[in-house]
Formats: C-alpha cells, structure tokens, sequence
C-alpha cells in the first residue's frame, strides 16, 4: 500500500521548517550563556514548572536558570517559553543565543509547542487542524530566516510584533510529565512533544528526511 502524500502547502511549510532547525543547529557554539526559561503550564498534560524542576530540559549545567523572568536588557541573556512538559537540547537553543536584534541586545523566544499552544482558543482542538498550523508556524518562523543564513550576521531584522520569536528546534516529552520512567531517549517531535498517530508520523518522517538531508550537504 502506498504511503499518503502530504498536501503541497504542508510540505513546503514542513521542508523549511526542516531547513532552518539544520541552519540552526550549525551556527556556532557560543560562549557560556544564561538562557531564563519562562515555563508555561501544557494545555494539553498539565504539566508546569514543578515537572521541568524535578526533571529539567537536558540543558548544560549553569545555561538554563529557572523561575521568574527577568528583563532582558538587564540581565543580557534571552528568554525562551517552553512548555511543562518540554524536553529541549542545548543545541536547541542555539538560535535564542546567537541570534540578536541589530542593537546586539538578546531577544525573546517561545518554542514550537509553546506557541502551539498559546494559539489555540478556550476549547478548540487543534489537532484536528495541525495542517493549518504547520503553515501558521512556517510563516512565523520566517522571521529568523535572514539571520541564520551565512553572511547575515546573526542579526535578526527589525520586528514590530509584541509577540515572542519562535524557536526553529525539535523538542522531546519529558516522561516524568505523564508519569513515566525514562528507559529509552524520548522521540523528537518537530512541533509537539504530544502530536501522535498515523498523520503525524508521515508529518515527521518528511521533517527528518528533509532535515537530514540539508545537515547532511552542509557537512
């Protein structure tokens, strides 16, 4: 039986997606930087800020500071929203410490999941329209496209929206979110620690092909 094709528009949103986690996970590693991580309860599990406390992001130590968010300018590192039940590489967040405003001053930051989830209405599943989405947050991402290409300067163009970036990477449940021991590394997912089923397997099978493959010319 032949696999079902993806519509065009998911495709495309779903290959440059692909392309910028590949361009993001190149750019170079930093100095030692404080990334505060802003944790936002899941709508979907419950999980909150006492789950990531008893089992943190798999961060370096000293990169990730937990708890209230600080300003920004003031403390001179990002900020990145994730939710409760997120598992995030350092890798991951990359693009929320390299990638600056013209003014060198850090931005803020929300994860694939996060603004997922900070998009959907009181009530409204939007797994039953994940499609959509998908081309939602592709447009959104594009924002950080001219400063995670070579010769862009890691500057990020001057924005107007209050919202926060969102965050080229793959993120993984947390099984202590659902009350599981970890055996094995949890999957990576490209938009949701919680989006499962046939669909979204043929959604991530196309996202690991294409990311692969744009790493894979790159080295």
């Amino acid at each position: 039986m032949r696999e079902p094709a993806l519509a065009l528009p998911q495709r495309a949103a779903i290959e440059r997606m692909a392309r910028r986690e590949a361009a993001a996970q190149l750019l170079p590693s930093p100095d030692a930087t404080v990334v505060t991580v802003d944790v936002r309860e899941c709508p979907t599990c419950g999980a909150g800020e006492e789950v990531v406390r008893a089992s943190p992001p798999a961060v370096q130590p000293g990169l990730a500071v937990f708890g209230d968010v600080p300003d920004p300018a003031a403390e001179g590192g990002p900020v990145v929203t994730v939710l409760g039940c997120e598992m995030l590489t350092p890798r991951a967040l990359l693009p929320a410490i390299v990638l600056r405003h013209h003014d060198g001053s850090p931005a803020v930051w929300r994860t694939r999941a996060a603004a997922w989830a900070q998009s959907a209405n009181p009530g409204v599943d939007r797994h039953s329209d994940v499609e959509q989405l998908i081309v939602e947050l592709a447009e959104e991402e594009a924002e950080s496209d001219a400063s995670l290409v070579p010769g862009g300067g890691h500057r990020l163009p001057p924005r107007t929206s209050p919202r926060a970036l969102v965050l080229p990477a793959s993120t993984r449940l947390n099984p202590a979110a659902v009350g599981l021991r970890e055996s094995v590394p949890p999957a990576a997912r490209f938009l949701s620690p919680h989006l499962d089923g046939p669909q979204a397997q043929l959604y991530e099978k196309a996202y690991r092909g294409s990311l692969l493959r744009t790493v894979a010319a790159h080295l």
